[in-house]
């Protein structure tokens, strides 16, 4: 799945607040209590996770890359399969961003591999119309709670 879409916030604001989702999520899924300074590639947690059957996995996710204010990508490993979501921001020329979210998929099974090939078209709206609802939700806040930037 790709989506691409144009938010208008800036590259560290929109980046800031990834970033204190991600910690967030980290903080409160697993034992770990981290910072955003300790956020980089190779970086690892545990946390359970809806499967896209609905079923609760023990989740394994691994930061691949980790490039303020640019680029995040991690991967979600379970028993069965791997899901790869990544950002890739770029500042626009007449102000703003501009974001690709990527997100893939690989299982471990054939017939699981098949089977999000055919499902993947019905899959791939939903997950484009929830993750444009979460990036505009995203902007909202930003623009609605404006805060100094933490740059590295």
């Amino acid at each position: 799945m790709k989506l691409e879409m144009h938010l208008k916030v800036d590259a560290d604001s929109f980046f800031d607040c990834l970033v204190d989702s991600i910690v967030y999520d980290i903080n409160n899924e697993s034992n770990k209590h981290v910072k955003p300074e300790d956020l980089k590639p190779g970086f690892m947690y545990k946390k359970k996770m809806k499967t896209k059957t609905k079923a609760i996995a023990d989740v394994k996710v691994k930061f691949i890359e980790f490039e303020r204010p640019l680029r995040y990508s991690a991967q979600y490993k379970t028993s069965e399969d791997t899901t790869t979501a990544s950002y890739e921001i770029t500042p626009a020329e007449m102000g703003g961003i501009d974001i690709v979210y990527t997100e893939s998929y690989e299982s471990k099974s054939t017939f699981n591999s098949w089977n999000y090939k055919l499902v993947s078209s019905i899959y791939s709206f939903k997950a484009k119309k929830r993750m444009k609802r979460t990036l505009k939700a995203m902007e909202s806040f930003i623009l609605n709670n404006p805060i100094e930037t933490t740059k590295e």
